[in-house]
Formats: C-alpha cells, structure tokens, sequence
C-alpha cells in the first residue's frame, strides 16, 4: 500500500479508536441497567463506524491509484549506449511504470533461488539456461548481483550456457564479517561458506561477483574499505584455480526513492537525476579494481558508463533504471545483455 495511504488511515484509525472505545467497548465494559434496546444501539454504532473506516480506506486507495504519476507524452525507446541521456519527463509508455517498479525484480526472488536472511546454505537446483549446455556460470553475491540476473540469463540463453544463481539478501560474497540489524550476520558466513564449497566442487568456468559495499562490519577497528578490499582478495584467492573472475562494479546509488522524486515531477524529471559523484563511491570501485588485479585470472569491469555522464539519470528513453534507492529494474538489467555479455566473452 502507498505511504500516503497508510498515512491517512493510521491517522483515521485514531479518531475511530475514541470512538469505538467510548460508544461500544466502555458500553459493554459497564452495560447501563435496561439495556438491550441500549445494546442494540451499540452494535449500530459500531458497525456504522466500521463502515466509514472501510469506505474511506477506499476511497483513499482510489484517488490514490487514479492520481496521474506520468506526463501525457510518449518516449522513444532507445539502445543503451555510453553517456546516456536521460528523459526530462516520466513518458506515459515508462517500463515498469512507477507504480509497478517495485515489483520489477529477478525471478530468483519467486522461485526461491534469491537467499534470505535466515538461510545458511545453498539451494540445490538453482541452475538454469541449457541443462546440456558446455559452459557453467556462477552469479555470486548479494542482492546487487541478483539484479544483473536478467541479463546473465539472457546472455547464457544465447550461448546455450548454464547459470548457477548463488545469491543472498545483504549477504556479500566478499569475505568480510558483517552485522544485520545491529547483531552478527552469521548465517551470512555460513552460506557464503556453502557457496564457496559449491563453487570449488562444481570447478566453473567463470565466477561473476558483484556486491553492495554500504555493509556494517563487525569489526569497527579498521577503515571498511581497507576490509572489504582484504575480504575480496580473499574471496577471489579462494576460487578454484581453473575458474575465470569478474567483479563488476555496483550500480550508483540514491540516498532515497527516485519513484517518489519522478512521481512529483512527472514534467520535470531531470530533477530527480543524480550527479555521479553522490551516486558512486570511487574509492570502492578502484579498492575492487585493485583487488581483482592480484589474482591472475581475474578481472574488474565497470560498465556505469552505461548509466552515466556527470550525472545519473533516473530513467533512459522509455526505461525506468532504479526501482528503489539502490537496485536497478529487471527491464534495465535486461538491456544491459550486451555490453555485460561483451565482457564476459573477454574472460570466459
């Protein structure tokens, strides 16, 4: 539901909380003497309440839906390309939609192959693309590699390849310990460590890594960086000595929703982008670039090019990029195939 909606309800819940417990709760508490006609009353009053409470949720849902959050203009669909230039209006034929970006995520996610929190082990069966095919591929990270899944299946779907999804919520592939709502993530460090025995059994072809590095560590005696460049170095020694690496470096991130930015300036979109130096800590990706360099068969790609100038734009012709503050949409990751596909061909 709407923030606004949930707003306006939980502040008309208050006024009926009074009522219903002055008028029907504190009736039954202490009946007045002679009271079934009085108790009748009661229930009337009570079920009228309820009624204006469920009448204005919808109501409030409906004016909530029918409020226009794209301009009346189409947008022309276009190839992404290097330096993009971003839509100065939300174009009526956006994909997803604002409304539905939210639920513009990997299918990973349904089927039970994205991690979550609680799991520590790796889920068997989490292969797809062509069973036969002559090639593995392993996505492993967090939830920011589970978002370039639409695009690895899509490249391993056309060169008949496998992709084993190895992938958990808030849990990095980097080798580092972290904290999850303020205690020990361990069932982070045990499913990391099943995947890292997943990996060395299944000896692929070629690992791909990709991480969300705003983590807490566990450990607040070094700097972050200086650990997460360690702990990836230390994720990247640990695979199988035949397998290729790539990290491929995360995608910018907003300091809040640009749905509800571009919602409010359906006409005006550029003022949701985002300048690239607030969108990408520079200091992470070479920290990674630096990390992936020690190992021999290992690489580092950075394909936010593809995303940004000097500053990030929100949406690209007719595509929407984020559907949060930090995840880009399936149908972003899906048109970013070819240029991922291009580099994964470099090292495969």
């Amino acid at each position: 539901m709407p923030l606004s909606v949930t707003l306006a309800l939980g502040a008309l819940s208050v006024p009926l909380a009074v009522l219903l417990y002055k008028h029907v709760e504190s009736r039954f508490r202490h009946p007045p003497a002679g009271g079934q006609l009085r108790s009748r009353r009661v229930i009337a009053v009570a079920a009228l309440a309820s009624l204006v409470f469920v009448g204005s949720a919808a109501g409030l849902s409906a004016v909530q839906s029918s409020t226009p959050i794209a301009s009346s203009r189409d947008a022309a669909s276009q190839p992404l390309q290097v330096s993009p230039a971003g839509s100065a209006f939300v174009p009526a034929n956006l994909t997803p939609t604002l409304r539905d970006a939210p639920d513009s995520i990997p299918a990973t996610y349904d089927d039970g192959c994205h991690a979550d929190f609680g799991e520590t082990e790796v889920r068997a069966g989490c292969v797809y693309g062509d069973e036969d095919g002559e090639l593995d591929i392993v996505l492993f990270g967090d939830s920011h590699a589970a978002q370039w899944f639409p695009a690895v299946e899509a490249y391993a779907a056309n060169k008949s390849y496998r992709v084993h999804n190895l992938t958990k919520s808030s849990c990095p592939s980097v080798d580092i310990e972290i904290l999850h709502e303020q205690t020990p993530y361990s069932e982070c460090e045990q499913w990391r460590q099943s995947a890292m025995d997943y990996i060395a059994e299944l000896d692929p072809e070629l690992v791909l890594l990709s991480n969300y590095a705003e983590v807490a560590p566990a450990d607040t005696s070094a700097a972050l960086l200086y650990q997460w460049e360690a702990g990836l170095r230390s994720t990247l020694s640990a695979l199988p000595e035949t397998s290729q690496a790539l990290v491929l470096a995360d995608t910018p991130r907003h300091d809040a929703s640009p749905l509800a930015c571009l919602s409010r300036h359906t006409e005006d979109a550029n003022t949701c982008n985002l300048p690239r130096p607030e969108g990408l800590d520079e200091d992470v990706i070479a920290a990674e670039k630096r990390a992936a360099s020690v190992r021999g068969n290992s690489s580092f790609v950075d394909l936010n090019s593809y995303l940004c100038t000097d500053t990030c734009p929100s949406i690209i012709g007719d595509m929407l990029v984020y559907r949060d503050e930090h995840h880009i949409t399936t149908a972003l990751s899906l048109t970013l195939t070819e240029p991922l596909g291009d580099e994964l061909d470099k090292v495969r």
